[in-house]
């Protein structure tokens, strides 16, 4: 049971087939062809909003693509959702599935897993000496003048200093690349599409974490981690040890 005036929170898995999606979301060429800002724009329109958020990229069977997130509104409410959206739109959800989360207590271990961007804004410097704008946190770490510094201390130190309510005990990058990615560009220099490329880092990592404040940390799941978290990043995506490993 939920705590006295805990705010109840939801593991969401929605099941989206993206060749339908990509017919029925207005986006360009280029971003129906970047399956983050497909599935967020698919996530958006077919749920009123940003529902489920954060969320990641499970696995994909076929055209079937299976998003797992967190959710303030329960499965039910979700499904009211979908109903008032477009038909086409609509015909892109597969399935709707999940459940209430548990209360965590201080202490608890989990084993963890979380898809970042981790990246800094940086402030243009007066003599413009070095790069700004958003900048991978390890390049940042190097240009300030750390030294013996690897990509995954400086990834795993971005992420526990986001990650409020626990303390990450160990962590393991298991994945990293540099990734292409499409996203809404606004203002006078933006091109006719609207959307713009770069290149960001993509890193998993993975790990063991103990919940040290149970509200901060269930806030913190929530809210997600780091930058880009409405296109699949920063859903920490959580696993019970069993007794004998977590002792």
């Amino acid at each position: 049971m939920e705590p006295s005036g805990a705010t109840a929170m939801f593991s969401v898995q929605v099941d989206i087939d993206v060749l339908a999606a990509a017919r029925a979301v207005a986006l360009s060429h280029a971003a129906r062809h970047d399956v983050d800002m497909l599935l967020k724009t698919t996530l958006t329109e077919a749920l009123g909003g940003a529902v489920v958020r954060p969320w990641s990229l499970h696995h994909q069977l076929g055209s079937v693509a299976s998003v797992i997130g967190y959710s303030a509104l329960p499965i039910r409410e979700i499904e009211m959702r979908l109903l008032t959206s477009i038909p086409s739109v609509r015909a892109a959800i597969k399935e709707i599935n999940g459940h209430a989360l548990p209360a965590v207590e201080a202490g608890q271990q989990f084993r963890f897993s979380v898809r970042l961007c981790p990246t800094i804004r940086i402030t243009p410097s007066k003599d413009k000496s070095h790069a700004h704008g958003e900048q991978d946190a390890f390049l940042v770490a190097v240009q300030r003048g750390e030294t013996n510094i690897e990509r995954e201390g400086v990834y795993t130190r971005y992420l526990g200093e986001r990650l409020l309510g626990a303390k990450v005990e160990r962590a393991k990058l298991t994945r990293f690349q540099l990734v292409k990615m499409t996203r809404p560009h606004r203002g006078a220099s933006a091109p006719a599409s609207n959307v713009a490329q770069r290149v960001v880092p993509d890193a998993v990592l993975e790990g063991i974490l103990t919940v040290t404040d149970p509200a901060a940390f269930m806030r913190a799941l929530t809210q997600g981690v780091g930058r880009q978290r409405a296109y699949g990043r920063g859903y920490i995506r959580l696993e019970t040890m069993r007794p004998s490993v977590a002792a």
